[in-house]
């Protein structure tokens, strides 16, 4: 017997979720009405990988997060899936020739991911350090960091002569 995956059966997105509801109603002693469109329109658009258990522990965790004083559940009470969502649509766009032409060519045969990384943020740090004239106070500043990381990173990648920038 072959049952589609939820991805496949949207459609039958509110009868579930509703069939949800009235089942957590009875094990929390809520009385949670019912899902607005919106919160739906969130639900049917992401792609359940996890199927219809991943649906019951997420209308489950939504109506834990509806307050007492309230009936329905709107996309307030699914933050978490609202944020996949919005990383589905990233992944999902195409890297377009404008983006393409900023992306820096590694060999990936002879870099790992953490010695791409350092790179990177050794280089940050040195541009940081040039755009202002070597002062470590606004290198970490533009950089979002305290201080103290800027100069226990630039003790880390060995960048001694800071008055150099100057």
């Amino acid at each position: 017997i072959y049952i589609p995956t939820l991805r496949e059966r949207k459609e039958d997105m509110y009868l579930l979720v509703n069939n949800l509801i009235r089942k957590f109603n009875q094990d929390f002693g809520r009385n949670i009405k019912g899902i607005s469109p919106e919160a739906l329109n969130i639900l049917s658009d992401y792609s359940w990988p996890g199927n219809v258990r991943e649906l019951e522990n997420v209308i489950e965790r939504a109506v834990i997060n509806v307050k007492l004083s309230e009936e329905i559940i709107s996309p307030k009470h699914i933050p978490a899936l609202t944020e996949l969502n919005k990383l589905e649509i990233i992944e999902e766009e195409p890297i377009i020739s404008s983006e393409s032409d900023n992306l820096i060519d590694y060999n990936l045969d002879k870099n790992n991911l953490k010695m791409i990384k350092d790179d990177t943020e050794r280089i940050a740090l040195l541009n940081a350090l040039k755009s202002t004239n070597g002062d470590s106070s606004m290198a970490a500043n533009k950089l979002g960091i305290s201080l103290r990381s800027f100069y226990y990173k630039i003790k880390k990648y060995n960048i001694k002569k800071i008055y150099e920038y100057k």
